[in-house]
């Protein structure tokens, strides 16, 4: 018999909707083409061409939008890549390293660190 606190169920990694999409000021009265919908194209992308249909600036997005929703989170993905170099730079960073970047908090660090364990080989292969 199975324990009761534990199941297989996982939830899963994105949301069916778009409940965490960036809110931005529109502008003239409308949103920018590139900015309406922008986190389900990324999804899109990602699910139809894998990692390697993104660069790494959109890779590190993918990853952000779990920790810091309803955010344009572009700009701390450039920062984070400008800081470090390249998204496995960005990944494998210490967490204290990763803080002293402006924008990056307990959310951001934990996101990182959930990717890079999944990344890794594991110690057991």
């Amino acid at each position: 018999m199975a324990h009761p606190g534990f199941s297989d169920n996982q939830a899963a990694l994105f949301t069916l909707g778009d409940e965490d999409e960036a809110v931005a000021a529109p502008l003239a009265g409308r949103l920018p083409s590139y900015i309406a919908d922008h986190r389900k194209r990324l999804r899109a992308r990602f699910m139809e061409g894998g990692a390697q249909a993104l660069p790494d600036y959109e890779l590190l997005e993918l990853l952000l939008f779990r920790a810091i929703p309803r955010q344009d989170v572009k700009p701390l993905a450039r920062l984070l890549l400008d800081t470090f170099g390249d998204f496995n730079r960005v990944i494998s960073a210490s967490p204290q390293r990763l803080t002293l970047v402006k924008g990056v908090g307990e959310a951001v660090v934990q996101e990182l660190k959930i990717c890079l364990l999944y990344t890794s080989p594991s110690p057991r292969d």
